[in-house]
C-alpha cells in the first residue's frame, strides 16, 4: 500500500503527465489575456510591418520554452523552460551541448519558476517567478549558481521578471516586469534607471498597452516581444524610442526573443500535450541607418 501510494505521489509530483493533470484538474495556469483592442490592432501610429515565420525544430528534450537567449561571443544558444531546465544549443540549433536544472525539486514545485535567460561576456542571468535575477557561471565543468543582482528600493520589480537582455559587454542589463515596467541596470556601478518607451501613438491610445515577455540586445539596439499584439519592437537602449517594429504572422503564445543577424528567434510556449511547436525565427528588415 505505502510503496503505491508513493508511486502514485511521485507520478503527480514528478513527471509531465502528472504535473499537468493536476494543473488542469485544479485550473493551476489557467489565463486568458483580454483587452479592448483586436490583436492586430496595435497602438502604434505607424502600423507595424507583418513577418512570416519560418519554422525551425528544438531538441526533442527541450519543452515549453519560456526564454532564448544568442551569445554572439560562444555562438550558442542559452534557453530556459516553465520546468526550471536551462538548455545550451549550438548555433544550428542540432542538439543539446549542456543540461542543468537551475531549481531543485520535484517537477511540480519547478513548474513556472523560471521565465527568462540572457547570456553575455561567460555569464548566464535567469529569472521569472522570484522577482530576483540569479547570475550563473560556468565553473569546474559545469552551470554554478552564483549571486542575485541587488536592485534600488525604489526600482524593485513589480511582480515577475517576465524578460531580460544583457548587451554584449555585460555592463547594462534589461529587464521587463509584470507591471509593465521597462528598467535597465548596470551590473558594475549597481545602479539602475527606468527605461521610459517613446513614440507615436494612435488617438485615445498608450503605449503602457504593450506587454514585454521577451528582450534581446543586439547591434546596439534593445528589441523587445510584446505578448498580446505579438509585436517586436526596436528600441533606442539610451532614449526608449521606438524605432521600428514589426507584427509577428501567426503565432500563439510568444515567450522569449533572441535577435541574431538581422534574424528574431521566438520560443512559443504550449502545453504538455500539445505538440512541440518549435522556433519560430522572423527576419526583421531594416532600412538602411548608416
Amino acid at each position: 500500500m505505502a510503496f503505491a501510494l508513493g508511486t502514485g505521489l511521485y507520478a503527480l509530483a514528478d513527471t509531465r503527465s502528472g504535473v499537468h493533470l493536476v494543473f488542469s484538474t485544479f485550473g493551476i495556469g489557467e489565463y486568458t489575456e483580454t483587452r479592448p483592442h483586436e490583436r492586430a490592432d496595435a497602438p502604434l501610429a505607424a502600423t507595424p510591418r507583418t513577418v512570416a515565420a519560418t519554422v525551425l525544430p528544438l531538441p526533442s528534450k527541450v519543452l515549453q520554452p519560456s526564454g532564448i537567449s544568442w551569445d554572439a561571443a560562444s555562438g550558442r544558444f542559452a534557453l530556459v523552460t516553465d520546468q526550471a531546465d536551462l538548455f545550451i544549443l549550438p548555433s544550428d540549433l542540432s542538439g543539446v551541448q549542456d543540461a542543468t536544472v537551475v531549481q531543485a525539486g520535484p517537477l511540480l514545485l519547478r513548474q513556472g519558476h523560471t521565465e527568462t535567460v540572457t547570456m553575455a561576456d561567460g555569464a548566464i542571468y535567469i529569472a521569472g517567478g522570484h522577482s530576483h535575477i540569479k547570475q550563473w557561471s560556468y565553473l569546474d565543468e559545469a552551470w554554478q549558481e552564483g549571486d542575485v543582482i541587488p536592485f534600488a528600493d525604489a526600482l524593485s520589480p513589480d511582480g515577475d521578471i517576465m524578460a531580460m537582455a544583457v548587451d554584449p559587454t555585460g555592463r547594462t542589463l534589461f529587464y521587463a516586469d509584470e507591471g509593465g515596467n521597462l528598467n535597465a541596470v548596470d551590473l558594475v556601478a549597481q545602479s539602475q534607471t527606468q527605461l521610459v518607451l517613446e513614440g507615436a501613438t494612435k488617438d485615445g491610445r498608450t503605449l503602457s498597452e504593450y506587454t514585454i515577455t521577451g528582450l534581446s540586445y543586439a547591434d546596439g539596439t534593445l528589441y523587445a516581444l510584446t505578448s498580446y499584439h505579438h509585436n517586436i519592437l526596436a528600441i533606442d537602449p539610451a532614449s526608449g524610442v521606438i524605432e521600428d517594429a514589426w507584427a509577428l504572422q501567426g503565432i500563439k503564445d510568444p515567450s522569449g526573443l533572441a535577435v541574431r543577424a538581422g534574424e528574431a528567434f521566438v520560443t512559443v510556449d504550449h502545453e504538455y500535450t500539445e505538440p512541440a511547436p518549435g522556433l519560430q525565427v522572423f527576419a526583421l528588415s531594416r532600412p538602411d541607418r548608416s
